[in-house]
């Protein structure tokens, strides 16, 4: 009787509304029980108003992956899955970290983790939003920087890599796979500022394998003397 239940609500594509955001002090939740897709969207609201429209916009884009994922929902997996004595749904969460730099410049990194239906594993995408409080603006990743900033970038974020995963394995990944990573277009545009440093946030499959997962370093500004601009370290 459960099976026959579940496999007619995704087969009808029968939908339990949205639960409204519910706010938590800045923090607002989002659940959501749509036929064949369970999700939880956490994200933040500020009282700036351009900080806040750019979040939003941002958050939007998240939604409308969450509703691709809802509409993925074919009949015949869905009866392969139950025959199979699995559960025929798929899953998305979007979490966050917030990090500040002093009082100026705020971070957001955001987690969008999805389980499409039949999969082996979630998959996560990490995307960030870097803002200049004080300036009213975004923050590109080439505003912290002067001059050709991408070698010493690319020298710091593997020894930062080394250290972290230890000389041995570090010396496991495939380097042709780790070297392509890191010198591809955008290879560091996730990142976060705080008073501990630039936090690179690489994403899945980026410099390796599944199993090493989603790196995430953080490199010293000291370590980056003479290519940042003045204003990152006053």
């Amino acid at each position: 009787m459960k099976k026959f239940v579940c496999a007619l609500l995704c087969m009808l594509a029968l939908t339990a509304p949205c639960a409204l955001a519910q706010p938590f002090g800045e923090e607002m939740s989002e659940t959501c029980n749509d036929g064949c897709l369970q999700s939880v969207l956490h994200y933040p609201t500020t009282p700036d108003e351009t900080l806040n429209r750019a979040l939003s916009e941002l958050i939007q884009t998240f939604r409308d992956q969450m509703e691709e994922l809802a509409g993925d929902c074919d009949e015949e997996l869905i009866k392969q899955l139950l025959d199979s004595g699995v559960e025929p749904m798929s899953y998305f969460t979007l979490n966050y970290t917030e990090s500040r730099l002093g009082e100026r410049y705020v971070s957001y990194v955001f987690e969008a983790s999805s389980f499409p239906m039949g999969a082996a594993h979630p998959t996560a995408q990490y995307v960030s939003l870097n803002f200049d409080v004080q300036n009213d603006r975004k923050l590109s990743l080439s505003d912290l920087f002067q001059g050709d900033y991408l070698p010493t970038l690319r020298e710091q974020a593997r020894i930062a890599l080394k250290n972290q995963m230890g000389e041995a394995a570090f010396n496991e990944l495939d380097a042709e796979w780790f070297e392509q990573g890191l010198n591809q277009e955008g290879a560091f545009e996730t990142f976060s500022l705080s008073d501990e440093g630039l936090t690179l946030q690489f994403q899945q499959y980026q410099l390796g394998p599944y199993a090493i997962g989603s790196p995430k370093i953080t490199i010293p500004f000291g370590e980056l003397s003479g290519i940042l601009q003045d204003w990152v370290t006053e």
